[in-house]
């Protein structure tokens, strides 16, 4: 042990009470500041930069009448192809910092520093912007890394032989896989982003990615 003596659990249990004891759940009261320091027009600049970047190449054509008559699950309607890129990247989804729980039975320790963990996996493309800000103080958080994983489109995770994840216990050939895991740090405006493809679900649990 690194500190003998020190109570490991103890420490547990006080980081998650504080987390847990957190006040602030949303990023509602940071908006006015986020505007201010010019982070909106920011965030809409770069993820419509992506966007374009996607539609030279990355992403397939369709066609425009069948996605519109498709169902996406989503509220926001009126969509067009000259719509304002504002009403589509200036919001933000927010995901607030929880109390610790279990990290799952196929995390990996050591994963390669980098945005595109795809490894030439099949499935649908997923590309993520992510953005972190400190809910105390409104300001978004420079230099955090952000650990990454999740299974393949047929809910099997790399880097791990066990016979709960799509092989048997026994089959070794998967552990020198590292396909939809890796790490990026955040920039000044404390965003990253990430390239993989949509990940499966697998027995009990629904899609998901662990960051």
């Amino acid at each position: 042990m690194a500190h003998p003596g020190h109570n490991h659990k103890a420490e547990a249990l006080e980081r998650r009470s504080a987390v847990a004891n957190m006040s602030r759940r949303s990023l509602a009261h940071c908006q006015d500041k986020l505007a201010a320091r010019g982070l909106d027009v920011k965030n809409v600049q770069r993820r419509q930069a992506m966007a374009q970047q996607l539609r030279k190449g990355a992403l397939a054509k369709r066609d425009f009448d069948t996605v519109l008559n498709t169902t996406h699950h989503s509220t926001l309607t009126g969509i067009t192809p000259n719509i304002d890129p504002s009403t589509l990247f200036v919001g933000n989804n927010s995901c607030v910092l929880a109390p610790e729980t279990t990290e799952g039975p196929y995390y990996v320790v050591g994963e390669l520093f980098r945005s595109n963990v795809t490894d030439d996996m099949a499935g649908i493309p997923l590309y993520m912007d992510i953005q972190l800000i400190n809910t105390n103080t409104c300001e978004p958080l420079e230099g955090v890394a952000l650990d990454f994983w999740h299974c393949n489109a047929t809910g099997v995770y790399s880097g791990v032989s066990a016979s709960g994840n799509g092989n048997s216990d026994t089959d070794t050939a998967n552990l020198n896989a590292t396909y939809g895991r890796g790490i990026q740090a955040t920039d000044i405006e404390g965003a990253l982003q990430f390239q993989s493809i949509f990940p499966g679900h697998y027995m009990s649990r629904k899609s998901h990615s662990w960051p």
